[in-house]
Formats: structure tokens, sequence, C-alpha cells
């Protein structure tokens, strides 16, 4: 029982469609409305001016279709700036990004840098602590010639 009624039901339905379209196409045929703005967004932005009285007619410098173009023009843009905000977003993370990274560079070069100079004044005590032992080392050597000297003396 459902299904019967369900397909006339859909039977129905098709028949008010098939009319509509013809109709549709009836009302295209003269060419009233232009082949560009037959689709419903369009159709339905140009019957809103009418019925709010923002124009009079389809055409002219204040026509239905300029507006229309128009509004499809800013829409536009703004669908642009919103591209362009959400860009600028990115490389405002970017750049945040980039900058703690240099930051760390930072970091990790005045540590290197800290790290030369405590190697460059480890290795001038070691060069004087070098010397300093040559020089002990010299003065053995001349006491121990002295010593085996005054030891071959004595005798």
């Amino acid at each position: 029982e459902w299904k019967k009624k369900h397909n006339e039901d859909i039977a129905v339905l098709s028949k008010h469609l098939a009319e509509t379209n013809a109709l549709l196409k009836q009302l295209y045929d003269t060419d009233f409305i232009y082949s560009k703005y037959r689709n419903l967004p369009a159709l339905t932005s140009i019957y809103e001016y009418f019925i709010t009285g923002r124009c009079e007619s389809l055409t002219g410098a204040h026509g239905a279709y300029n507006i229309y173009e128009d509004e499809v023009r800013k829409d536009t843009v703004i669908s642009q700036l919103n591209l362009v905000i959400q860009n600028l977003e990115q490389i405002k993370q970017n750049q945040y990004m980039l900058y703690q990274q240099v930051s760390l560079m930072n970091d990790s070069l005045s540590a290197v840098s800290r790290d030369i100079s405590m190697i460059k004044l480890n290795s001038e005590s070691i060069m004087q602590f070098s010397a300093i032992n040559a020089y002990y080392a010299g003065l053995t050597a001349a006491h121990t010639r002295i010593s085996a000297t005054m030891h071959l003396l004595n005798g």
C-alpha cells in the first residue's frame, strides 16, 4: 500500500516538475532574461532587487544586471581579501617561527662564543704553564749537572 502511494506521489511530482520545466523553457525562449543570469542565485538576487525597489529595469546603468554584476564583483573582491588576510596570518606565523629560530641560533652562537673564549683562556694558561715548566725543567737540569759535577769532584 505504501509503495503504491509512494509511486503515485512520485508520478504527481514528476508531472508538476515537467510542467514547471516546460514553463521555464517557454519563459527562457522569450529571451526576457539574458542566458548568463539563468541560474538560481542570479534570479533570486534580481528578484530581490525588484521587490525591494532597488531597481526598476533589468538593463541600464541602475538596472538589475548591473547591480548583480557589481555585487558579484564585490563578493569576489571580499573573498580575495579574505584569502589575502589568511595568507598574511600565515606569513605572520612563519615570521614568528623564524624569529624563534633566529633567537635560538643567537643563543647557540653566544654559547659557542663563550666556549671559544674559555678555550682561548685555557690555552693561554697551558702555554704559560708550559713555559714555566720548561724554565723549571731547565733549572732542574742545570742543578742536576752541578750536583753531578760536585759529586764527582768530592768524590
